[in-house]
């Protein structure tokens, strides 16, 4: 026969030596068969331990036997079944990292909000001020007037990036290249740069700009909660996530 595990109550029919059957279970009582493996496990992983808890295999087992003994009259009787793990390398590990793994993105993010906010007012108050009209009366040439925006701004990203790219990556990301982790924050400080340079034409008051700005960018790293799976990252969901990391704040998070 064959058997299936469903996330009680069941339903089952057969006969003639094939049998099937379905187990029904809350969600929350076994583990989610949407994750094929635990890829960031520590050790021996323990996400299969709901199945004896729950008492699934423990139905599982007593409808076979009820199944075999019922085809053979009870000639036969299966094999107890126990599952073992397999080894694992020795290791060490650190609590402090199963808390703060979640608190990098939020680090990152708190890092960029006060150069994200005086950007945005610059940017809405030269506009409320017509500074940029009066530049480029006086000879100022257009080019020369976005390349020094853009590079007195992204000095400031790309610095307070780097900064944390070297905080975060020596203590966290230690096994990792330094190259790799310098240039993921860097071109997540020059894509908060761009969002901040997006959201200047929704505003028309510097200050509201200055207040509210920081505030959007914080609000949209909280999309991440809606790709959370009994607390960790869940696994498929490509479209909604590729949507979702258009958002710079997301896209690290992700």
């Amino acid at each position: 026969g064959s058997e299936r595990g469903g996330g009680g109550g069941g339903d089952g029919g057969g006969g003639g030596g094939n049998w099937s059957y379905t187990l029904r279970f809350n969600a929350s009582n076994v583990p989610s068969t949407r994750r094929l493996f635990d890829r960031f496990a520590t050790g021996r992983s323990r996400r299969f331990e709901p199945y004896y808890s729950s008492g699934f295999l423990s139905l599982q087992h007593a409808l076979n036997d009820a199944i075999l003994a019922r085809e053979t009259g009870g000639a036969l009787r299966p094999p107890s079944a126990y599952g073992v793990p397999f080894p694992v390398p020795a290791y060490q590990h650190s609590v402090f990292f199963d808390f703060a793994g979640n608190l990098i993105g939020i680090l990152a993010i708190f890092s960029l909000l006060v150069p994200l906010s005086s950007l945005l007012r610059s940017v809405v108050l030269e506009r409320e001020q017509r500074l940029k009209e009066q530049l480029l009366i006086m000879g100022t040439a257009p080019p020369a007037y976005y390349t020094s925006l853009l590079a007195t701004s992204a000095a400031a990203f790309l610095l307070i990036s780097a900064v944390c790219a070297a905080e975060i990556g020596l203590s966290c990301y230690t096994h990792s290249d330094g190259a790799l982790v310098l240039l993921l924050f860097l071109l997540f400080g020059l894509a908060t740069l761009a969002f901040t340079l997006a959201m200047a034409p929704l505003f028309s008051n510097a200050r509201l700009a200055a207040l509210v700005g920081p505030l959007l960018y914080f609000l949209s790293s909280q999309l991440y909660s809606f790709f959370l799976e009994g607390g960790e990252l869940s696994d498929g969901q490509v479209g909604a996530k590729a949507l979702a990391s258009l958002l710079p704040a997301m896209a690290f998070y992700l």
